[in-house]
């Protein structure tokens, strides 16, 4: 009964000597893949243990903690991500005008409907579902992890994208699904 944390059961290293371990994926979890580490202290170094792909590197020289780090990406998910993005945007916001259209069919008052509608399209129009901004090849991991963050694609939307950014995505997003659900 330790500690869970991004789906998995968790050693707590608390001194300076190194741990090294093998995580395996706990029952009922996103994950499907065994994850090798290294601890010392609070620094930590995680990879997938089948494919070799970095998942977290906070112990190493040039890791960093910003599990959100800018990565170049392959062309070919480059190239899929420019292409799904209207599409994810266009979809998203057909989403959105549904919820208004509902607001303003309800039975308040108008003035209540406007002021409401006001609010809500001034928050909707900074979620990235409706806009990103800095679209280039470097931030595409960082924009694909803040539309799966806001709800506005799934992982199904991932298909056809390479293995080793899904994985990535599915390991930083795994700890905030936990707490959703949580």
């Amino acid at each position: 009964s330790g500690e869970r944390k991004w789906g998995y059961d968790v050693i707590t290293n608390t001194s300076e000597d190194p741990v090294l371990g093998f995580l395996e994926p706990s029952e009922g979890t996103l994950n499907t893949f065994p994850v090798v580490f290294a601890a010392i202290g609070d620094r930590f170094f995680a990879a997938n243990a089948q494919t070799g792909t970095l998942l977290y590197n906070s112990l190493l020289p040039g890791g960093t903690e910003d599990t959100d780090m800018p990565r170049e990406g392959n062309e070919k998910d480059w190239k899929l991500f420019r292409s799904r993005l209207p599409g994810w945007q266009e979809a998203y916001m057909e989403k959105l005008v549904g919820e208004y259209k509902a607001l303003l069919d309800s039975d308040k008052a108008a003035s209540e409907k406007y002021w409401a509608l006001e609010r809500r399209i001034g928050r909707d129009k900074r979620n990235p579902g409706v806009l990103l901004e800095d679209v280039r090849k470097s931030q595409m991991e960082r924009h694909l992890l803040l539309l799966l963050r806001h709800r506005v694609i799934g992982p199904e939307d991932l298909e056809g994208f390479s293995d080793e950014l899904r994985e990535r995505l599915a390991w930083v997003t795994r700890d905030r699904e936990e707490e959703a659900d949580g």
